[in-house]
């Protein structure tokens, strides 16, 4: 229905541009519970109204090369890079310190963060979010309780936000953590806004942006996360911190998709 009525309002002169929140062809490429015919139908629903449209912007560089080879018009896609996080009435705080707890937020229910009880016993967590099965909470674990998303940023404490997805404290599996190859996290953007530096997969697609802008870490594990911490001195820390509050600003103010639609043709 959607390219049928694209296509009736290009005829008046509309343009029509995209922006990819989730994508179902990539979010259940992998170790998804989905049905093959759904898997089918989402994937001929998702080209008929990308292709139908004037531009698409996509999360990042990864996404769109894995959308040119299924097909999609490159020269239609422009990269997000990173998603922006306005926050209201934002007010600085101190620069966070390396030896807090590593922050978690979002959806915790055991289906979709599963990592979450069954991390090694180094280091702590302090979690934010709905779904969380306190009767499993391991002893390193602090849960809060969930907040309202205006209110969320100002409720973090911690060093570092963590974006992981799965099962799996060794490595991003399933269906989730094979889409972070993919797509941005939401909740990177929350951390990076409320000025914490990043911790993430290494084979994530966000990767590439956080090592580039020096905002955060990588690890190819959940085990290997306190060796880096320890190795980690207090100036490096504090060079993330600082490169994560100039990244937040610019999220804060719009500016990765202000530069996005200034791109599309």
């Amino acid at each position: 229905f959607i390219s049928q009525l694209i296509k009736q309002a290009q005829k008046r002169g509309v343009k029509f541009y995209l922006l990819i929140h989730d994508i179902e062809t990539l979010r259940h490429a992998a170790g998804s519970e989905v049905k093959f015919r759904h898997k089918v139908r989402n994937y001929f629903q998702e080209k008929k109204a990308l292709t139908s449209v004037d531009g698409i912007i996509v999360h990042n560089d990864i996404m769109k090369n894995v959308l040119a080879g299924q097909g999609f018009p490159s020269d239609k896609m422009v990269s997000l890079e990173i998603f922006d996080y306005l926050i209201p009435n934002f007010e600085v705080q101190a620069l966070p310190q390396k030896n807090q707890p590593i922050i978690v937020a979002g959806n915790l229910n055991p289906a979709k963060s599963g990592y979450l009880y069954n991390l090694p016993e180094q280091p702590a967590y302090n979690l934010y979010g709905v779904g969380y099965d306190e009767s499993r909470a391991l002893k390193n674990t602090s849960y809060f309780g969930s907040f309202m998303p205006d209110d969320l940023p100002a409720a973090l404490e911690g060093s570092f936000g963590l974006v992981w997805d799965g099962d799996s404290s060794e490595t991003c599996q399933g269906s989730y953590g094979n889409y972070l190859r993919f797509n941005n996290s939401h909740k990177a953007s929350l951390y990076l806004a409320s000025g914490f530096p990043l911790v993430v997969w290494r084979e994530s697609a966000l990767a590439h942006f956080v090592l580039d802008k020096q905002c955060g870490i990588a690890v190819d594990s959940l085990h290997d996360l306190q060796k880096v911490l320890d190795d980690l001195t207090l100036q490096d820390y504090k060079e993330l911190s600082e490169q994560a509050r100039k990244v937040g600003a610019a999220l804060r103010d719009g500016a990765y998709l202000k530069a996005a639609l200034s791109k599309l043709k």
